[in-house]
Formats: structure tokens, sequence, C-alpha cells
């Protein structure tokens, strides 16, 4: 119940943005479009580009995250950089667009600085990610098809499965429909309809929806919809729907412009796929779709190996990482340092834990030359002393030692900063059998974690691990050569970027594993590309 009040109150502050003006809103193109200059203070305000606070009230930003904004916007729609207002922004401000922020509201929720370090350089944001749905065989109902358009019910339904199509063909998700109790419930409504973000009526807001754990999916029914219109008039549903059913899943919008997740309406696009950003956004939540795994007996043999794999994959998908400078010595004491555990933040950064401290990867900064370690009790206070294992959710990181598991999660909301320790417990890897050690773990999205370890005295295993129910699933236990082959037993740390790619830290090596073909590149140098300093440079 808890976490279905926070869902409609994120669908709330998402939805009620769209009341602003109907130039706001994700309109179509309907020959002329309307030209209204809007308030560029109460639109930054409104679409998460100031601090939350600017959101509940009337007060004047402050000039320097005023200028902050501008940039950060400009960087968003691809205009100009020049922290002010100038007649490319206001034009960019007017345009037809959807009415759910562009910004995480967690990312404006800092100081200034902390704004400044997210977006150092205004580099693109990509796409943006929630918590996705627990499970992945979902259902949807249509409650209402559309009165005011000539499109039939029948093809409604057709441009509703085609929708949500282009989402299940690049993830494990199933859509079904069905006449009661859905996942996803789907209307055409207008006016005031019930969840207090009334509908403005023609060339306003086109549609929105809840986001997970809810779904409900809105299109107003004053609109002009069509299907598959070359003329450029009317409401393209497909589109649209496509669009919402994006955020139904969990997905906020993307600065990337040929993605269905940038926030203006795309217009009729004949043949359309998703872009890039949208599968790699999608896929952060919910893994790729389902594919074969290599051949592999259904139980475990009763003899433990005592031998590495002795073949590795030869095929490599990427080059070797360039290395600017020599191999580094094993003279210096820093490149000796055993680090025990990493992920990656939600704000980019890629953290690495050693006994007491946290530091940022590289740990000595590439263009400062400077030590980057902190008390890891700075940022996760009571955290266990030298942690086994760590891996990372959106909004939660998980801390392991021995059979404890602690889980934090953000302040406030906040990217950065302290954050708030939400459980401690003894029992929370249920199902992991006696005499197991984790030495290792990896989240690829909510519903895919690996663990991994030794059972005895042997390493190479790897378990999966259940979020939904804190335990180890039953009968996941396998060898790290059969799951993952061509990676070393002895597995120290792992962390992805990316659903399809796993990096693993291994006997003072890392090595890249494409979970999608399973290639194997490596081994690459740790110091390098993980500490740095004197112990060389290189790109992971």
């Amino acid at each position: 119940m808890k976490q279905k009040l926070k869902t409609l109150v994120a669908f709330f502050i998402c939805s009620v943005i769209v009341s602003l003006a109907s130039g706001h809103s994700l309109s179509g193109y309907r020959g002329k479009r309307q030209t209204v200059n809007v308030d560029p203070v109460e639109y930054l305000r409104h679409y998460g580009y100031l601090p939350d606070h600017y959101y509940t009230s009337d007060i004047a930003p402050d000039p320097a995250e005023l200028r902050e904004a501008y940039k950060i916007f400009q960087n968003y729609l691809k205009i100009d950089i020049t922290g002010d207002l100038n007649e490319e922004t206001q034009t960019a401000m007017n345009r037809p667009r959807c009415g759910c922020n562009d910004v995480f509201s967690i990312w404006m929720n800092q100081t200034t600085q902390d704004r400044v370090k997210r977006f150092a350089r205004y580099e693109p944001v990509n796409f943006n990610a929630r918590n996705g749905w627990s499970v992945t065989n979902l259902t949807w109902r249509l409650l209402g098809s559309t009165r005011s358009s000539p499109i039939p019910e029948s093809v409604v339904r057709s441009e509703i499965i085609r929708a949500f199509a282009l989402w299940s063909a690049e993830t494990p998700l199933t859509f079904r429909e069905v006449s009661s109790g859905a996942d996803i419930d789907i209307d055409f409504v207008v006016g005031r309809h019930g969840d207090g973000s009334p509908f403005d009526g023609p060339s306003g807001v086109l549609a929105h929806a809840f986001f997970p754990q809810v779904g409900t999916t809105h299109f107003d029914d004053q609109e002009q919809w069509t299907t598959n219109s070359t003329t450029g008039a009317g409401i393209d549903l497909f589109i649209v729907a496509a669009h919402e059913f994006g955020h139904a899943l969990g997905l906020d919008h993307s600065n990337v412009r040929n993605a269905l997740m940038f926030p203006t309406y795309l217009g009729f696009i004949p043949n359309f796929k998703l872009s890039n950003d949208d599968i790699r956004g999608i896929r952060s939540i919910y893994g790729g779709p389902p594919t074969l795994l290599p051949t592999r007996p259904p139980t475990l043999p009763t003899i433990r190996p005592t031998t590495r794999p002795t073949t590795r994959p030869t095929t490599t998908r990427r080059p070797t990482p360039p290395n600017t400078t020599r191999r580094p010595s094993t003279t210096f004491p820093e490149c000796r340092i055993r680090y025990n555990a990493i992920f990656e933040d939600d704000n980019g950064d890629l953290l690495m834990f050693g006994r007491r401290n946290l530091y940022n990867v590289p740990v000595y900064d590439p263009e400062t030359r400077l030590f980057s370690g902190t008390r890891a009790s700075n940022m996760f206070p009571r955290i266990m002393f030298n942690p086994d294992a760590i891996f990372h959710v959106p909004g939660y990181t998980f801390v392991i030692r021995r059979m404890r598991i602690q889980q934090f999660s953000r302040s406030d909301r906040r990217l950065t900063g302290s954050r708030v320790l939400k459980a401690d417990t003894w029992s929370r890897l249920n199902g992991l059998r006696r005499g197991s050690r984790v030495t290792a773990a990896v989240a690829l999205t909510q519903n895919t974690v690996y663990l991994f370890g030794r059972f005895g005295r042997q390493a190479g295993y790897v378990w999966e691990y259940d979020l939904s129910n804190g335990k180890v699933k039953s009968g996941s236990m396998d060898l790290i050569s059969r799951k993952f082959p061509g990676i070393p037993r002895e597995v120290t740390m792992a962390f992805s970027r990316d659903p399809s790619e796993i990096i693993f830290v291994a006997n003072g090596s890392y090595y890249r594993y494409d979970t999608e073909s399973f290639d194997v590149s490596g081994p690459f140098d740790f110091a390098p590309a993980f500490i740095g300093g004197r112990c060389g440079r290189a790109e992971i």
C-alpha cells in the first residue's frame, strides 16, 4: 500500500504539470500550431529544471540557479547553451510536448554545486529509468475506446497491441488483454476524469500514465486521433500509446532527440522502431529478451571442479581499451591494494570499497592525481566493515557480508550525499547452502541479480537472488564456468553499466562478458583502469 501511495504521488507530480498551458503539452501537429509564449521561469519550475522547493512555492529562483537551469534545459533540447533566455530557448519552450518532467526531480533536489557536478560539461543525460513491475507477464484492459475520432474499436486495440509489441520485442515482458483485474487499465476520457489531472481539450495534453505499480493510462478523447496518417493532421495513436506505455513500464523522458521517450511528440513515423536509447532504458529495468543459454546438465555435478576452464571464447566484441602508459609497476604499494566491492551509483559514479573506505574509480583522479577515498560511513552510516559484495538497483544499494545484508536508500530522493539504512538483517540471504560465502554481486536489472562466491573451500559458484522476497532462488546454484563460460572462478568484484554486459574482476585483472552473445574479452590490467596514478592509466 505504501509503495502504491508513493507511485500515486509520483504520478500526481508528473501529471499535474500538464495543466500549465496547452503549449506545454505533448500536442499534435494539427497544421497550424498554437504559438503561446510560455512563462520561462514557470516552465523551468514545473518541468524539473529548478530544485523541488521552487515547485511548491512562487518564490523567485536564485539567479545562479536560474542560469544553471537554462543551461541544463538548453542542453536537454540540443540548442545553443547560453545560460539565459533567448529566442531559440523561448521557441523550444513553446513546442508541443509531454507534461511529465524532463529531469528526475531527485537530480534537481540538490545544491547548485552538486547539480553542476552531475551535469559537468552538460553531457547528455540519455534514458531515465524508475523502478519497474515485479512481474514480466503483464495484463491490460481497454475500458473505453475513442468516441470522438472515427477509429473503430478493433483498430484501437490493434494499435495498442502494436505499441506494447515495441517494448516486448526488446525485453522479457509479455502483454495479454483481460476483461478484469488488469495491471494496466487504458481509457479514453475528457476533462476531469477522477485522477486529479484533467485534460484540457484539443491541442492540449494528449495523454498521461501512472508509473509502476499502477500503470493506468488515459488518452484525451477530445483530440483528433488518427492511425498511419501521412497528412500531418491529427495525433497518431500508435506513437502516443507507445510513449505513454514507456512511462507505464517505468521510463521517464530521455534527451536523445530520436528516442520515443523524448519529451516532444514525434508525429507519424512509418515503420517506427525503438531507438537504442529506448532499448537501453527499458533493458536497464527488465533486461533483454529471453535467449537460449548453452546446453548444460540440469543439476550440479557431485564432484566439485578442481581446475579452471581450459578454453576461453576467442571472439571479442570490443577492442582492447586504450592504455596510454606503460604496464604498471607492482613496486608501488597502492597498485597492490585489494578492493572488495564495486557498484555504479544512480548518478553514474563508479564507486569501489576497500575495508573501511569508499573510492571513486579511478582511485586517483586522472586530471588532478588526487586521492579520491573517504570513509564509507560518510555515505553509508553504520555500514559493515570490509563488506564481501555490493549491488545496486535504482534508488537502493545492498551491502553483503557473510549471511548479513544491509539495504540503503537515498536520503530525500537525492542522488548524492548520505544514504539511509532501511534494513539490516541476518536472514536476507535465505537459500544459500550452509558453507557458502558470497564474494561478489551484480544487478543487471531489479529482476536479475547474481551472487558469486565459494561453496566450502571451492570457488567458482553463482546464485540468482530474488529481490522481491530477499531469498536466493531455489535451484539456482550453478558453476561460473557454465553460467558465464570464460570467466575465472575467483571472482572478487562485478558490476554492470548496461544489462548486456557484466565486468568481472578476478586475479588482478578484469574481463568483459557479453550477456547476449556470451563473448568474453580480456583479461585487462586492473590497476591502470581502476586505481590510476602511478599504476598507469587506462579506460574501463
